[in-house]
């Protein structure tokens, strides 16, 4: 989130950026604390009504109903809950800059990234921004890293991983999808030399 907030707003920085989080559970929840201490204006949204409540007075912070979610303006929206939500019917509704978020297969299908493109909206696909829990438990369990250098070497990696897309995407005038896209079919040509 930081490598797009650096690409769209020239800052690293969320302070006074409206970040939509859909989804309260195990993932959602830390990034709302995470956002909330980062100075962002965070938007909650899930389907347990309790949750939302519970977060929305302990953290004083908006909440708006699940019918909302996609046509609520914000700068980020991050989907943090279930796959699939991204399609046809909901990227028209879309008012965001960019999508990075943490649930897992959110376009409906690879086709819809299109019409995101369309609208100008920066999509970090998920299999590139959310592969650190299993980076991080290959590295300490594979290789011996400790807990703090797993957390470094993901963050250090998934950086550089996005930064390498946003900059193939902008030399190709495709989305970062595509981008992605031509990196696997590089790698996977590499490996069928052998």
């Amino acid at each position: 989130m930081k490598v797009v907030s650096q690409y769209l707003y020239n800052q690293e920085t969320f302070k006074n950026k409206v970040i939509l989080v859909q989804g309260i559970g195990n993932v959602g929840e830390r990034l709302i604390y995470y956002l909330h201490k980062s100075g962002a204006n965070v938007i909650i949204c899930d389907t347990n009504s309790q949750r939302v409540q519970y977060y929305s007075k302990k953290l004083n912070i908006q909440s708006i109903s699940p019918d909302e979610v996609y046509k609520t303006p914000c700068d980020i929206f991050s989907p943090c809950a279930i796959g699939g939500i991204l399609n046809k019917k909901s990227i028209p509704l879309l008012r965001c800059k960019a999508i990075v978020g943490a649930a897992n297969s959110q376009l409906a299908n690879i086709e819809d990234e299109r019409m995101l493109f369309e609208k100008r909206i920066l999509y970090a696909p998920d299999y590139v921004v959310n592969v650190g829990e299993a980076m991080a438990d290959l590295g300490v369990f594979d290789h011996g890293w400790t807990w703090e250098q797993a957390k470094n070497e993901v963050d250090s990696r998934i950086k550089r991983n996005l930064e390498k897309l946003i900059n193939i995407a902008e030399n190709d005038k495709v989305s970062l999808e595509k981008a992605a896209q031509k990196i696997v079919k590089q790698k996977l040509q590499l490996v069928s030399k052998f």
